[in-house]
């Protein structure tokens, strides 16, 4: 789909859906059908963000520095990682609940998701990042 459809559509829904998973395991509802779409949702979103974060880095910067672009994304990704285990610490303390945590989670990820809808479209020409509105 990266390759057919504009990238960053692509991107924003595929990194958005998760929201929708979310948001159906925090409302608590019991249903073992919705519970079983909602969980695949994730993981099948969960899949795709490690390779839609090397596409990004190959598409919108110059290959001469992809192991420093990746590996910067890779620890701001880790990062974010162990600060959502934190918050989901502090609010299951705090609350007692998870599904607080799951809202936050899922509204994040669709603030997430649009976030890449303000990347437009980009080539790399000549080691430099050019873009196509430009021409």
């Amino acid at each position: 789909a990266l390759d057919r459809f504009p990238a960053p559509i692509v991107i924003a829904v595929t990194l958005g859906l998760p929201s929708i998973g979310l948001f159906v395991l925090a409302s608590g509802l019991a249903d073992p059908i919705l519970i079983g779409m909602a969980v695949t949702i994730l993981g099948l979103s969960m899949g795709a963000d490690a390779d839609i974060l090397v596409y990004v880095v190959m598409r919108y910067f110059p290959v001469q520095i992809f192991s420093t672009v990746f590996g910067l994304v890779g620890a701001a990704f880790a990062f974010s990682t162990a600060l959502g285990s934190l918050i989901l610490s502090f609010v299951l303390k705090f609350t007692g609940s998870y599904s607080g945590f799951l809202y936050l989670s899922s509204a994040s990820a669709v603030i997430g998701g649009a976030v890449f809808l303000l990347l437009g479209h980009s080539s790399i020409r000549d080691g430099r990042m050019a873009s196509a509105n430009a021409e």
